[in-house]
């Protein structure tokens, strides 16, 4: 069977839409609201204030290669995270949650913001662009999942990054199964509106 899409998951840890896709190694999925300026959610910096915020739970952490919320470039999806040209993103491996940020076609910037998840806990994701285009990462842990999920904050190792004023930017959240493979990844919860 191949799974082209994500399906609803009643039965593992969390429930809820269920992104882990075929459980292979490489394999994985991007979810988009529209992936251009039009978009529905989009926002241009330096002129909006706008937020994202994601709550799920991942069966085996260690399995998750890329598992990122946040904003990026409106722009065509690509196959890797790391080719897009500006984005600013929680992104979960392994179970580090690490800030990365590219601006401009650099190279990712990764910072480890020393907070960890586990096997079958809860984590919101939360990044925030202000009207000058500045971020706010927020993250939040959970042991056992709740309805109304955990509190996110600025962890205590955070990052600056700014994107540029008039980027039309875009909600996302992306995910890429590791060698070991991540079982069920099942968001409960996606939130995202104007600061």
């Amino acid at each position: 069977q191949t799974i082209v899409m994500p399906v609803w998951d009643s039965t593992a840890v969390g429930g809820g839409l269920n992104i882990g896709m075929d459980q292979t190694n490489g394999d994985g999925v991007e979810l988009a609201a529209g992936i251009t300026a039009r978009a529905a959610f989009s926002l241009t910096a330096g002129t909006d204030a706008g937020y994202v915020e994601v709550d799920l739970t991942v069966e085996d952490v260690s399995g998750a290669a890329e598992l990122a919320v946040g904003w990026r470039k409106c722009a065509a999806f690509t196959a890797a995270i790391d080719d897009y040209t500006d984005l600013a993103a929680l992104n979960m491996q392994g179970g580090n949650v690490m800030i990365e940020t590219i601006l401009n076609n650099a190279a990712t910037s990764s910072t480890d913001t020393t907070v960890d998840m586990a096997d079958a806990d809860q984590i919101r994701m939360r990044v925030e662009v202000s009207a000058t285009g500045a971020c706010t990462f927020k993250v939040g842990v959970l042991a056992t999942p709740t309805a109304d999920g955990p509190t996110a904050t600025v962890p205590g190792t955070t990052a600056t990054f700014t994107f540029d004023s008039g980027d039309e930017v875009m909600p996302f959240i992306y995910f890429k199964h590791g060698s070991d493979v991540a079982g069920a990844v099942n968001i409960q919860k996606i939130k995202c509106g104007y600061l």
